[in-house]
């Protein structure tokens, strides 16, 4: 004989709850991310010093995005040193007004300001905002709000995951890290979730 009405109810109750259960795990799936470091030049070697940038001269360069995502970008390392007018205390006293743009052509998406500063590596850390795509090319450029002739390390050793597409007039890429959200391009399972309880029917 067929299931009784109650049981009909209850074997429908547990197929829905099981359904409604796999989608939730295939929707965190698919939107899973992580902080991790979008580029970066850190560590690479130092092959130029006599690099500099005052507040009207903002060297920039482009970078491309990994053809399988893009990502959020909250942080900016930017590695300076004391090669130009060390004797007035450069970088370290203008640290705080240095800041930093990514540009999608001529339109700034992002400026990351001043968060903090490491004197014995002299690198300073900015903090902003951006969301950007995968597989497209970006523009980084730096600043500052008041100084003249401050000296940043370059590296003519490009970066490892997004990577730069253009150098500082054929001296080399800054020591930079681009760090954030990384987007997990692990391909989603679709395994069904275990069935909630048993199906039994009785006469």
């Amino acid at each position: 004989s067929g299931m009784r009405p109650q049981q009909l109810i209850r074997t429908l109750f547990k197929i829905s709850a099981a359904i409604i259960f796999s989608s939730a795990l295939l929707l965190c799936s698919i939107s899973a991310a992580y902080a991790g470091t979008l580029m970066s030049t850190i560590g690479n070697p130092v092959t130029r010093q006599a690099s500099i940038f005052r507040s009207n001269i903002n060297p920039s360069w482009t970078f491309q995005t990994s053809a399988l995502s893009g990502g959020d970008v909250t942080s900016i390392v930017f590695q300076m040193n004391t090669t130009w007018n060390a004797g007035f205390g450069y970088p370290d006293a203008i640290a705080t007004q240095v800041f930093m743009e990514i540009l999608s052509g001529a339109t700034t998406l992002g400026t990351f300001t001043h968060s903090s500063y490491d004197s014995v590596t002299k690198r300073v850390t900015l903090t902003g905002s951006v969301t950007l795509s995968a597989n497209t090319t970006y523009s980084l450029r730096v600043d500052c709000t008041s100084c003249a002739n401050v000296g940043f390390d370059q590296s003519s050793t490009n970066a490892t995951g997004w990577t730069f597409t253009s150098d500082y007039f054929g001296t080399g890429y800054p020591i930079v890290s681009l760090d954030g959200t990384v987007p997990d391009t692990t391909a989603p399972t679709f395994d069904v979730a275990p069935a909630v309880g048993s199906v039994t029917s009785s006469g």
